[in-house]
């Protein structure tokens, strides 16, 4: 189930007055800013919305955070601002106040399955009409445009709406992890840190969530052409073909002894943990950049494409290379994965999320579960992270959108501070 019918709660009416609030500078456009840079920039809003959006008004955290570390310097403000909101609410904010939360529980309400072809048509002609108007602005080759743009995401479309209302898995294989991330670093010392960090991202959601067989074989003959590609490479007496075939035999073997000899597993919501940790903290401060940022599918939803498209000083279409297809691509596979599952970028990869959730055990506000209920389930299937909220009403993906309070005829669930 969906919840498809949950009209305006309060937790909605929230997301939309915060969605509009949190991006109403229209002087830009007026004034052919590319962005506000008022004061306001300097304050960090509680939440995932991009700093550079030419209708923001105030500064992305996560941004902040890793920009500051980027600079060797510990960034106070931001974690002032998780700290307060955390030990206060939770993972509130995440339901009440996140744009791009908002955004995902839109899309999931799309009907999908396999009736949906209606579904399927509409997105399909949107895509055909989007991909006109980038083959006019950016003047780029129209069947390029429609072959490696349109062509593959209506092909992932037809997948999702197809497959109907579905979850995330339920585990991610530490070997696959680890795989991904022996991978990435091979990129990197080979292709260079962009690179490198781009097939991380990716890796760690694909081979972590897949594990055995499939990253192992997946790894390995990714490792092959890395190792290949560029001056020989020398370890010790290996090098050459040799070098790469023990590359790719190490990831492999990695990834059988862990996912199945051994079977570690984790919880697939601790991914995003991974990608706090690994992403918006190691790479920020190795690179000295916000590579969080440079892939953030709303900086993409928000920055990336309206000012690409706007352009209002000239000049940007000019600097739009490989990785701002990457940033659309990752886009692209959210938005049409956020049709069938319920808030996969919430879930699997938002480092805000990451950091608010383990407040959720102590914060002043809680949910309480009566003892007398009776294990209807009517909350889980209107919840929009997909929990168990009559198991465990605290967990970490719970958002606090009070959607089970509502729902719970007998009112067996309690908002509590």
């Amino acid at each position: 189930m969906s919840g498809k019918g949950d009209g305006l709660r309060p937790f909605r009416i929230g997301q939309i007055i915060s969605a509009i609030l949190l991006n109403a500078y229209i002087l830009s456009y007026l004034q052919h800013k590319i962005i506000y840079t008022g004061f306001l920039k300097s304050i960090p809003e509680p939440i995932l919305n991009c700093y550079g959006g030419p209708l923001s008004v105030f500064a992305c955290p996560i941004g902040s955070f890793q920009q500051i570390i980027g600079i060797r310097q510990i960034p106070w403000l931001p974690i002032g601002v998780f700290l307060l909101v955390g030990i206060v609410v939770g993972r509130m904010a995440c339901g009440w106040v996140c744009p791009f939360g908002l955004w995902q529980d839109l899309l999931n309400k799309i009907p999908a399955g396999r009736k949906s072809w209606l579904s399927f048509t509409l997105i399909a002609l949107i895509g055909a009409v989007l991909a006109a108007g980038l083959t006019a602005l950016l003047k780029a080759p129209w069947w390029r445009v429609y072959l490696y743009g349109w062509l593959p995401f209506t092909l992932v479309a037809l997948l999702f709406t197809r497959l109907g209302n579905r979850d995330i898995p339920a585990r991610m294989w530490l070997g696959g992890f680890l795989a991904s991330i022996g991978l990435s670093l091979l990129v990197w010392f080979r292709l260079g840190a962009s690179l490198g960090v781009v097939i991380g991202v990716v890796a760690m959601v694909l081979l972590s969530l897949t594990g055995r067989w499939f990253a192992a074989i997946t790894a390995a003959i990714a490792a092959l052409p890395v190792v290949l590609i560029g001056p020989t490479l020398h370890l010790g007496p290996l090098s050459g073909m040799v070098l790469a075939i023990v590359s790719a035999a190490v990831l492999a073997a990695i990834v059988l002894i862990l996912d199945r000899a051994v079977k570690v597993t984790l919880p697939a919501t601790y991914l995003k943990f991974a990608f706090l940790l690994i992403i918006a903290v190691v790479v920020a401060w190795k690179t000295g950049e916000p590579w969080f940022c440079k892939l953030c599918p709303q900086g993409t939803l928000e920055a990336g494409i309206p000012l690409v498209l706007w352009d209002p000083q000239g000049g940007l279409r000019d600097l739009v290379g490989w990785l701002y297809y990457v940033k659309v691509g990752i886009l692209l596979l959210v938005v049409l994965a956020s049709i069938s599952i319920k808030r996969p970028f919430c879930r699997l990869i938002c480092p805000i999320g990451a950091l608010y959730s383990v407040f959720n055990k102590f914060s002043f506000l809680h949910l309480k579960v009566s003892s007398t209920c009776k294990t209807c389930k009517l909350c889980t299937k209107v919840c929009p992270m997909d929990i168990e909220v009559h198991q465990n009403a605290n967990q970490l993906e719970c958002i606090r959108c009070l959607e089970c309070k509502y729902a719970c005829t007998p009112r067996k669930v309690q908002a509590k501070f």
